[in-house]
């Protein structure tokens, strides 16, 4: 699912246990590292063939706030109803 996936990606790239992150986490003030969410944006850009205007990125401040902007930008083809369940 997108959110576990998004989840995986914070996890690896601040080293941190996949369960010691929620959609409440802080990229600045519990991750402390403003650098690495440039890397994470990229990284979901380009597992989910997306791209995030950097007007949005600037205001992501959670992992939630990434998974919806995900959310946002991930289409589902057209010859697909309903859409499957994202999260």
């Amino acid at each position: 699912m997108l959110a576990e996936r998004i989840c995986q990606i914070v996890a690896e790239q601040h080293e941190v246990p996949i369960s010691s992150l929620g959609t409440n986490t802080n990229f600045f003030k519990d991750l402390d590292d403003s650098l690495d969410l440039a890397e994470i944006i990229m990284m979901c850009e380009e597992e989910f063939a997306i791209s995030i205007p950097d007007a949005e990125a600037f205001d992501l401040q959670t992992i939630g706030d990434l998974i919806s902007c995900v959310r946002r930008h991930v289409t589902v083809p057209s010859n697909v109803w309903p859409p499957p369940p994202i999260c």
